[in-house]
């Protein structure tokens, strides 16, 4: 796809996101792995258990991540706490098994970086954050508390 907007306002098991330039993505909840390979210049909005990307460029991510997401021959990869939500997500994170208030968006764990630099990836800035939250199908509650790295690295620490 290119220059699309996806919404998949739904819990999935798993999800499989390829080949994708210049798209906004959001992804309900997703109870295993969201895999993201092969993406450019996008921006995901989205809730899952475990982010797995392998060679994705200049992507921007919102994330919710029950565990640590992860990168792979990847650069320029961007990460905030998701921000956003659809009426029913709560219900779907509970399907999936997510527990919204164990959100780990921040701890990314990247393969080809062992001396841990990051130089693949970094937190927005305040800045740089878009401070509206996404809701695609209309506005309404939020379910995930949008948190700053300190209350990521406190869910690492209880888990």
């Amino acid at each position: 796809l290119k220059n699309c907007t996806v919404v998949l306002p739904d819990f999935a098991d798993q999800i499989q996101a390829d080949e994708l330039e210049g798209c906004k993505v959001f992804i309900g909840a997703c109870g295993e792995s969201v895999f993201v390979r092969n993406c450019t210049n996008c921006t995901f909005y989205m809730c899952c258990k475990q982010l797995r990307t392998r060679d994705c460029h200049n992507c921007t991510f919102y994330l919710y991540s029950f565990t640590e997401p992860i990168i792979e021959m990847s650069d320029n990869m961007k990460f905030a706490c998701f921000n956003g939500g659809y009426e029913g997500q709560a219900a779907h994170m509970e399907s999936a098994g997510l527990d919204p208030k164990i959100n780990k968006w921040a701890l990314v764990f990247d393969f080809n970086d062992e001396a841990k630099t990051g130089k693949n990836w970094s937190l927005l800035k305040p800045a740089e954050v878009n401070t509206t939250p996404w809701f695609p199908l209309g506005e309404c509650e939020v379910t995930v508390p949008v948190t700053g790295l300190d209350e990521a690295k406190a869910a690492q620490a209880a888990a």
